[in-house]
């Protein structure tokens, strides 16, 4: 590969937190009336004709989970919203694009779109993939074409969310966009819930080179487990990601997609792509730490959940990456 020192603390920040860099002043945005639901707070704003939404941190990290993951996804050409990093009473919050902005469009999430069969009510269905793939069918304000899309972009989203460790893609973060008449699936958003936003509590364990292998591997293969459910007999029951990947016989669409994914980005593609996030001037008061410890779990997990890749062989790659080797 040939990186270097030099080039690994240039792209990483492996030197002390730069002064000079600029966050965009919440503070001096005009509010707007828009409202947006969610566990976080959040608030508009408006800025040179565009509406802006205003994320609150949750826990301190999921700011940067957001930023890093919206990022990530939008580099890989997935459809995703556009977020920024802001500073607002002296706290880091994102500034994300309301992708409805300037546009006759609104949001309608998944558990809010409202059917008139009783056998698409949501009330009776469980989160299962079937449950979600069979309501995407039974929608009756969207096309055959758009149903195709939309069904090829959930297991896009559901991809992203296993290499980003999503814990929290319940059925109120994703969803339809609709003129009011017809609905179309919408970019991924609410990305908060990724990349462990916890991990400053634990991050010591990834830092000593002793522990860090078995820390790594447990975040790739024990947990976390996606939302979306699979049918057993007794009961439906939550999927760890990496099982998920282990037979792609349960869906044709879901085989497609993956298949996609790993024709066109290498384990290296998708480390230089999160290294290169990393390397934002958004996140230049990020420690070294976090932003090496992003770069090589993501990584991690593309090869070994999505790939299938052997995982010591994958770590002991993106090891020599990060160390210049």
């Amino acid at each position: 590969m040939g990186y270097n020192d030099k080039c690994i603390e240039e792209l990483l920040g492996f030197v002390r937190v730069r002064r000079w860099f600029v966050l965009i002043n919440v503070n001096n945005l005009r509010r707007n009336d828009k409202n947006y639901n969610g566990n976080t707070s959040k608030f508009g704003v408006t800025y040179n004709g565009n509406d802006y939404i205003i994320k609150l941190s949750k826990d301190g990290f999921s700011v940067y989970s957001e930023f890093i993951a919206s990022n990530f996804i939008r580099v890989i050409n997935i459809p995703c919203q556009q977020v920024s990093m802001g500073i607002y009473n002296n706290n880091i919050v994102n500034v994300i694009l309301d992708f409805t902005s300037g546009t006759s469009l609104s949001l309608h999430s998944f558990k809010d779109t409202k059917q008139s069969s009783e056998d698409t009510d949501l009330s009776v269905k469980n989160y299962t993939y079937n449950d979600v793939l069979y309501l995407i069918d039974k929608h009756l304000k969207m096309s055959d074409s758009e149903k195709i899309k939309a069904k090829e972009q959930f297991w896009d989203m559901f991809i992203c969310d296993a290499i980003l460790a999503n814990r929290d893609r319940h059925w109120g973060n994703w969803g339809y966009l609709s003129n009011g008449v017809n609905y179309s699936i919408a970019p991924i958003y609410d990305n908060g819930a990724t990349l462990f936003p916890g991990v400053s509590m634990v991050i010591s364990d990834y830092i000593d080179s002793n522990k860090r292998r078995d820390f790594l591997y447990d975040r790739v293969y024990t947990f976390p487990a996606s939302l979306f459910m699979m049918e057993r007999p007794d009961r439906p029951y939550r999927t760890n990601y990496a099982e998920m990947f282990s037979d792609l016989r349960f869906n044709k669409v879901f085989a497609g997609r993956v298949k996609f994914f790993k024709e066109k980005y290498s384990i290296n593609d998708i480390f230089l792509k999160m290294f290169r996030v990393c390397a934002s001037s958004d996140l230049s008061n990020l420690g070294h730490w976090y932003k090496r410890f992003y770069t090589e779990i993501v990584t991690l997990r593309y090869a070994c959940i999505v790939k299938r890749s052997d995982f010591d062989k994958v770590y002991k790659q993106v090891e020599g990456w990060l160390n210049g080797k």
